[in-house]
């Protein structure tokens, strides 16, 4: 027989007030002593609460949605476990799907989320979409927008800061003396993160008085996964850039495996500063300079924001929280190669052969 809220107050020796408080994480005003007869007594019975019975007296769940755009990006184990810390921290269960990049699927999570009565939602958005944006702007649930944001839609993000990591990044390859830099980036799809660091390495090259013609710029398909067309089209030019700034970790992998595969080394031929760091990026040769990112601090600012203004029964403010990101400092940076002569332009160069057609 499964053990009830009046069994555990009756071993504990406490109204039953007090063991809902316990239960539902507001233990701020009950003794320590007390504390520990509650968890004796909920151990020894194997109580379970009864969340229905909770949600209908209090009209919370204790639950927040965490809807991404594709779990299986590697910062997202990291982000996770800073929601789940945050949102422990003020007695609040995690519900997580994942849209595999997808608008459509990302909506039906919306769905069902607000059809189960959640009382937040963590959005990390998958694409840009005016009649999503407008379908989310109904939403009356409190919604934070995590890692990056919709151009759309009114809820706050919290983030790093893209445009400050986008700028140190193409600052150290500045200072390197390199000043023919290409850039190869996801299409932008109306991500407020990918726009950012976009816009900063151009405006850091702008101020530098470095020019970024168009053909150093590589904006890719992701879905199509046309990061190595686009490491060989920057590359395979008559006048190509000396170093590359790659937008996110997956682009960065991409550039180390084409640039062998066509027999550039790096850095000493071609030098590379990456977005995000991976655990690989200190361990592949040579090691990756990287803008880290702080996805567990991330996440859990991201929860600690949300659950504060479901429990203060308040919305979100629109205020944006952007964290200070890290240049990590490795081996694939070192002063441009002296070229006597430009690169052959032909396909069949015996430097750089042609990319599989997909």
């Amino acid at each position: 027989m499964r053990s009830t809220i009046e069994d555990v107050a009756r071993l504990a020796n406490v109204s039953i007030a007090t063991v809902s408080r316990f239960t539902s994480g507001q233990s701020s005003l009950i003794s320590t002593v007390t504390q520990q007869r509650l968890q004796t007594a909920i151990e020894h019975l194997n109580y379970i609460p009864n969340a229905a019975a909770r949600t209908l007296k209090t009209g919370r769940t204790r639950l927040i949605g965490v809807i991404l755009a594709d779990v299986s990006h590697a910062n997202w184990s990291a982000m996770l476990g800073g929601i789940e810390a945050g949102s422990r921290e003020l007695g609040y269960g995690v519900l997580i799907s994942s849209a595999h990049n997808s608008v459509e699927v990302q909506q039906s999570y919306l769905e069902t989320f607000l059809q189960h009565g959640v009382d937040g939602i963590l959005l990390n958005p998958a694409a840009e979409s005016e009649p999503t944006a407008l379908d989310w702007a109904r939403v009356k649930t409190p919604v934070i927008q995590l890692d990056r944001g919709l151009a759309y839609a009114r809820f706050p993000v919290v983030a790093i800061n893209n445009a400050m990591g986008a700028s140190a990044a193409t600052h150290h390859l500045l200072e390197a003396g390199h000043r023919k830099v290409g850039i190869v980036s996801w299409e932008i799809a109306g991500l407020s993160n990918r726009q950012e660091r976009l816009d900063g390495f151009l405006s850091t090259m702008h101020d530098a008085g470095a020019d970024v013609p168009d053909r150093f710029v590589a904006i890719v398909n992701e879905r199509n996964s046309d990061g190595d067309r686009g490491i060989y089209d920057l590359m395979n030019q008559s006048d190509p850039p000396t170093a590359i700034f790659t937008a996110n970790m997956e682009l960065s992998l991409v550039a180390l495996r084409e640039l062998k595969r066509i027999g550039l080394c790096v850095p000493a031929e071609t030098s590379i500063v990456g977005f995000d760091d991976p655990d690989w990026a200190a361990l592949v040769d040579p090691p990756l300079t990287t803008v880290a990112t702080s996805p567990y601090r991330i996440g859990r600012l991201a929860a600690l924001r949300l659950c504060r203004a479901i429990e203060q029964g308040r919305p979100v403010y629109p205020r944006h929280s952007k964290l200070a990101p890290v240049l990590m400092i490795r081996d694939s940076v070192v002063p441009p190669p002296r070229r006597l002569k430009p690169k052959a332009t032909q396909e069949t160069s015996p430097r750089l052969k042609p990319a599989p057609v997909p």
